[in-house]
């Protein structure tokens, strides 16, 4: 099968959750025989740079990418707050992006477009106008949710209204994409029944985020036992605003009765007002060199996520691994997990801080907790059987 995958931003390296849950269903994918061509706007978050990237992913995937200014543009913004568009999608259109898909498509024939995010949908039109395949949007999010829950979570009542309106303009346009893919791939349950709920499209299936099981079987040396962790990209503004939260909320209390307890913040894309923050007991290190071992190296895994919809990439990594992941219910939206079966949830303050004394209080029950994740991974998140499964819904179109 042919597949053109057109990217909202580089695949590789895989970098941030985004990244890496395209790049896992591109190997899938070459894994499983299909002929893969990649397009992918390149931004300043996630630059094209050839030579970091290897020959064969290079020979393989047939990857082009086209530099695009995805950053803030305050009269872009109020022009399209003016005119009621979505200056959230309008940020990755890009004429010279375009003229490369026509030109792709000109040159060879294929039997699925994967459209990666709503963030590229824009393109549908010329796509349809150029080519008979099947477009299928993959969603990582229901994009509009995020923003809306960041209104209401807003204080300021000026801020609060544009963020409402946002997400009323990137809603509209949502579903007027999603209605004129072929089909839908979403990445979770929540995403599938958003789509079934408000608009028209039939052809929706989910297919979760996976991973190659064999890449975790890692042994560690040493793991410190009396600390906490967070990784994940802080240059995605839920995964910020959940840190300060915790940290503003949670762990000054937990460290009067836990004093020789560490946090330790790990991830790409800080700022520097972030990074020169001054914690007791915390060490921001910053992006980190080798992920999986900085994960094995620590106890205990934060996603304090109070915002956010999709499947998050670095839990479905941290069960793999075989690690204790305290969550909120947005952290774990989309994981078919359960309440001290497999993760812990905590969603305010105080169950953040009886989350943390149960599992000092009950070492070898957390243990049990962590063996049981990965073994939900290892039955459900196999990456070359659930791309098998979408292969299969494919060729169903």
């Amino acid at each position: 099968m042919n597949i053109l995958q057109i990217c909202n931003k580089v695949p590789f390296p895989p970098i941030d959750g985004g990244s890496i849950a395209m790049n896992n269903l591109t190997q899938g994918l070459l894994d499983l025989g299909c002929n893969i061509k990649i397009l992918a706007i390149s931004t300043s978050k996630h630059p094209f740079e050839p030579k970091n990237i290897s020959k064969n992913y290079l020979d393989s995937t047939k990857i082009e990418a086209v530099q695009v200014d995805t950053s803030l543009n305050w009269i872009k913004a109020f022009i399209h707050l003016i005119f009621n568009k979505s200056y959230n999608l309008s940020r990755f259109y890009s004429v010279e992006f375009e003229k490369i898909i026509i030109e792709t498509l000109l040159k060879q024939k294929f039997d699925i477009i994967q459209l990666e995010s709503i963030y590229v949908a824009m393109y549908i039109n010329t796509i349809k106008k150029y080519s008979s395949a099947k477009i299928v949007i993959r969603t990582h999010n229901i994009e509009n949710e995020i923003w809306q829950q960041k209104s209401k979570l807003e204080k300021n009542i000026f801020k609060k209204k544009y963020l409402s309106i946002l997400s009323n303009q990137l809603k509209k346009e949502e579903i007027t994409y999603i209605q004129k893919a072929d089909a839908i791939a979403s990445i979770t349950e929540h995403d599938l029944n958003w789509i079934k709920n408000y608009t028209k499209q039939i052809n929706v299936r989910s297919f979760p985020f996976a991973i190659n099981i064999n890449e975790y079987n890692i042994v560690v040396n040493q793991v410190e036992k009396k600390s906490l962790f967070f990784i994940g990209a802080l240059d995605w503004f839920p995964n910020e605003d959940g840190l300060i939260w915790f940290l503003e909320n949670v762990w000054n209390q937990f460290l009067k009765k836990h004093p020789d307890y560490k946090l330790y913040i790990a991830g790409r894309g800080m700022s520097n007002e972030f990074k020169q923050k001054q914690i007791k007991n915390v060490e921001i290190l910053g992006e980190v060199s080798d992920v999986k071992q900085f994960i094995l190296s620590k106890k205990i895994m934060i996603v304090p996520l109070m915002l956010g919809g999709g499947m998050r990439v670095k839990i479905i990594e941290g069960m793999a691994l075989g690690k204790l992941i305290i969550s909120t219910s947005i952290g774990a939206e989309g994981i078919l997990c359960r309440d001290k079966k497999n993760i812990l949830i905590a969603n305010t303050a105080d169950e953040f801080l009886n989350a943390l004394t149960y599992c000092i209080d009950n070492e070898q029950l957390i243990d049990e907790i962590a063996k049981n994740a990965k073994k939900l991974v290892v039955e459900n998140y196999d990456n070359l059987a659930v791309t098998n499964r979408l292969l299969q819904f494919y060729k169903s179109l």
